[in-house]
Formats: C-alpha cells, structure tokens, sequence
C-alpha cells in the first residue's frame, strides 16, 4: 500500500532489569484520504505501526512516499493489530513550503523533492 511516512523512529538498547537488548522501529503515516464522514472529524487520518528493525534502514527520507506491506497480528489478549513488514522508498515529499527552512532528508539522499499535491 502506498503511504506518506511522516516520520520515523528506532530504538536498541539493553533492558536493565533482564540485560537483553530491545530493538525496534516505528512509522508514523497517512495514506492520504479524507476520512469525511463523522461529524467530530475532518482531514486524513495518521496512524503508526511497528516494522522491523532492519526495515528501518529502507527509510530515506521523511517525509515521503514509501510502499508498504503489512500483515496483522494478533496480542496476548486475542486482540488484533496491525505491524508493517516490508518498506520500500518511493520519492521523498518536500513540504518546505509550509514551514521556514527545509523540511526531511531529500537533498543529502540524492532525491528528487516533489512539493505536497503535486501530480504523481
């Protein structure tokens, strides 16, 4: 499915009560379309999913587009949730025009901004 990552984050360390260490990542995404239809709510909805440590490396610049593949899982309390599994980087989003200064990483990874609501 194809996402605008807003950012990203990773975390490795080593817990302190078990000594083992933790490692992950963390998305932070929309897909863009306007959910319009309650009443207390407007604009596209943001949502954030675990991925793969590893996976974390795939992003190149956020804000941007990235193709993603998820699978459902299911909690220790039988509850089901959503993890992402595979990223992969599409084209870097140049939102600059709505804050001062330059906004993600295009630039240092060689991509090509594209401003918000430009054709695809």
């Amino acid at each position: 499915m194809k996402v605008l990552v807003l950012s990203a984050k990773r975390w490795d360390y080593v817990r302190k009560d078990n000594n083992r260490q933790v490692q992950g990542a963390e998305i932070t995404y929309t897909t863009g379309r306007a959910d319009n239809t309650r009443d207390d709510q407007t604009g596209c909805a943001v949502a954030s999913v675990r991925i793969p440590y590893s996976e974390y490396a795939q992003i190149k610049a956020a804000p941007g587009l990235y193709e993603v593949e998820f699978d459902q899982r299911v909690d220790n309390e039988g509850k089901p949730y959503l993890v992402g599994t595979d990223v992969r980087f599409v084209q870097a989003v140049n939102l600059s025009g709505l804050t001062p200064g330059a906004v993600g990483t295009a630039a240092a990874n060689g991509a090509a901004p594209v401003a918000a609501g430009a054709a695809r």
